[in-house]
């Protein structure tokens, strides 16, 4: 059917997406499956690696476009990706939104044991296979493991990444680990590059990222010692980062392109947040984020700064909000 369809149209592959998906996947499927009451899926993954944001967004309203002129066809699409700004907002469309179903792969999906069974059947598909197996029969323990669990806060992309680096069959997997583990790595190492490849990217995005900065740093170094109840969630909220960093309700635009590493969707909740326990270390560590470092020393002396200031300009009446944002700057 698609060769048919190509015959018909051999310039297809230079028309837009739209037709090329009704032409090349939609009706041969149709046609394929008229017979057959099984739905069909099609897996796209990485949607948000598009180098050119507009295709993102063409390939969404392509596949809604041609799902929707058949709600009889049993043709479905799962697309993966990190929720990129234009993602969001083609998805955000009317026409689009009421076709589709989101699922956030957030803390609620309790990933910890998947990520504990990911990491066992690795390392003993690595005992099996490294030269020195003989060495390895009761490592890694059951607290290293917990460890990188912990680590991963709820991440594949961590789990993964320790793996890639362990296996290499030409270093010693104990000591890897033990480096991971430390994370002091010896010899110019670097076990966490993918991760940290990954972090640069996002960032790189930011338009204005010494702006940002200031946000990533008070999400960092504000938090609850010596708070009241729901203390934290206060300090990380939008509305209290508006106003201590003088961003004039510019705190959600700056992440914008940040939502895959920052979670501003449970703002009631929890406040704003990493989702990776992992990036506060890698934007604290200057020879893995390079330009994308925030020194905490600095950072301490920035935030207590806009703590005096605020004490300097809140008549004496308002001292609450900033006697609580003073013992917070520590």
């Amino acid at each position: 059917i698609i060769i048919k369809n190509i015959e018909k149209n051999p310039h297809i592959f230079t028309a837009n997406i739209r037709m090329q998906m009704q032409a090349l996947v939609v009706e041969p499927f149709n046609l394929a499956s008229s017979a057959d009451t099984t739905p069909g899926l099609i897996i796209i993954d990485g949607l948000d690696e598009c180098e050119v944001r507009k295709d993102q967004t063409e390939i969404i309203e392509a596949i809604a476009k041609s799902l929707s002129m058949d709600r009889s066809s049993r043709l479905r699409v799962l697309l993966v990706s990190r929720p990129e700004v234009e993602i969001r907002q083609t998805f955000n469309e009317d026409s689009i939104s009421s076709i589709c179903t989101r699922l956030a792969l957030d803390d609620t999906f309790d990933p910890d044991k998947d990520i504990d069974l990911f990491l066992r059947s690795r390392f003993q598909s690595l005992k099996r296979q490294h030269v020195l197996h003989s060495i390895l029969v009761s490592w890694p323990s059951d607290n290293d493991i917990h460890r990188i669990v912990e680590k991963s806060s709820g991440q594949f992309i961590y789990a993964s990444t320790v793996i890639q680096y362990i296996s290499d069959p030409r270093q010693n997997p104990r000591k890897r680990l033990d480096t991971v583990l430390d994370v002091t790595p010896a010899n110019g190492e670097k076990p966490l590059a993918q991760l940290d490849a990954l972090y640069s990217t996002i960032l790189s995005i930011c338009e204005d990222y010494q702006k940002v900065a200031l946000v990533l740093e008070a999400i960092m170094f504000l938090n609850k010692r010596h708070a009241p109840i729901d203390g934290e969630k206060i300090l990380k909220s939008t509305q209290y980062m508006d106003s201590f960093l003088s961003l004039e309700n510019e705190t959600l635009l700056l992440l914008t392109d940040l939502h895959s590493i920052i979670d501003v969707n449970n703002i009631e909740n929890t406040g704003i947040r990493f989702y990776h326990a992992s990036l506060d270390d890698f934007l604290q560590d200057s020879s893995r984020s390079q330009q994308f470092h925030i020194d905490q020393y600095k950072a301490h002396a920035r935030l207590s700064m806009r703590c005096f200031t605020h004490l300097i300009n809140t008549p004496l009446g308002k001292m609450t909000n900033c006697k609580f944002c003073i013992s917070h700057c520590h």
